[in-house]
């Protein structure tokens, strides 16, 4: 089950604020991770419910790195 707040859901808020914090490079799982703790807290905070995200990947995928050069070619990003 997935919870709306204010017209979007609780994950899209999250993921917004968290890739806005980020200002740069971000591991997914990382993301996910910050993302899932988040969306969690504020569902059990404010709708008095039960919602964790969940992604699925697997044991053969590379990392994906999320992220935009800030700045000139040479702040591309690298982590």
């Amino acid at each position: 089950m997935s919870y709306e707040d204010r017209g979007h859901g609780f994950f899209t808020a999250s993921l917004i604020e968290q890739l806005r914090a980020r200002q740069g490079c971000v591991r997914m799982k990382d993301l996910f991770a910050a993302v899932q703790t988040d969306v969690s807290s504020r569902v059990r905070e404010r709708v008095m419910r039960e919602q964790r995200p969940v992604m699925a990947s697997s044991d053969n995928s590379s990392e994906i790195i999320l992220g935009a050069a800030v700045g000139g070619a040479s702040d591309a990003c690298t982590a």
